[in-house]
Parts: C-alpha cells; sequence; structure tokens
C-alpha cells in the first residue's frame, strides 16, 4: 500500500481488529486489518474503513503520501493531528513513511518506535507507467 499512496500522492488509512476467538483456549484474539480508504495529499480517515460489528477497533494504520519537500522531517514522522487521534481513542498507531520506514506510536507511553525499516520508498521511477 505504501507504493500506491507514494504514486497516487494521497494518503491511506484503516483500522487493525481484534476478533474474540472463544472456541481456543490458546488465543484471545485474531488480528485483521480492514481494507485502506483513500485520503488526500494531507490526511486520511482510519474510522472510514471500521471493523466488523463485534470486533474491537485495536489500533489503526495509515501512510503519508509523496515526499512533500516543505514537510522536510515531518514526512517521515507521525504529525501531532496524528498523535491526537491516537490519544482521543486511547489506540496505538503505526505509519508507514515515503522514506521507507514502518513506524509504531504507542498512545499508553507517548512514545515512537521503529518497527520495519525495509517498506517502499519514495523513487520517481517505481510511479512510471502507473
Amino acid at each position: 500500500m505504501n507504493s500506491t499512496s507514494i504514486c497516487e500522492n494521497k494518503e491511506y488509512a484503516g483500522l487493525i481488529c481484534a476478533k474474540p476467538v472463544h472456541n481456543d483456549p490458546n488465543a484471545k484474539y485474531l488480528f485483521y486489518a480492514t481494507p485502506p480508504n483513500q485520503g488526500t495529499e494531507k490526511g486520511s480517515k482510519p474510522f472510514k474503513s471500521p471493523c466488523d460489528d463485534g470486533d474491537i477497533d485495536f489500533a489503526w494504520y495509515h501512510t503519508h503520501a509523496a515526499t512533500n519537500p516543505t514537510l522536510g522531517e515531518g514526512n517521515e514522522i507521525f504529525s501531532d493531528a496524528d498523535k491526537n487521534i491516537s490519544d482521543k481513542y486511547n489506540m496505538d498507531a503505526f505509519l508507514a513513511t515515503p522514506g521507507g520506514l514502518l513506524l509504531k506510536y504507542s498512545a499508553k507511553n507517548k512514545t515512537v518506535g521503529k518497527v520495519f525499516t525495509y517498506m517502499p520508498f519514495d523513487m520517481p521511477a517505481q510511479c512510471e507507467g502507473k
């Protein structure tokens, strides 16, 4: 999804959901992501892609669009607006950046950490012919 987000220069977002498991003593939940919905160059709405009825909104995810030179480091970090969503709903967030990072924001601890560093990243040639 990150390469699509970059090539279209649109953010995408959705939720990570927890489905309660009632018949397995070794598992409390099965996790899944809702389909990503397209936002704009500057924002996206994760709750437009809701969890199934009865499932728990566990976390949310989104991409930042293509690299915007005017944002500088802002391309590669959670914005204050991103953090505010997590804090409001007490939900962790995941962010795929145009530089190829996958980051996690902990709503509980108010910290950001790297999850993965090899996501598709912004290279003009990757979008040719798309």
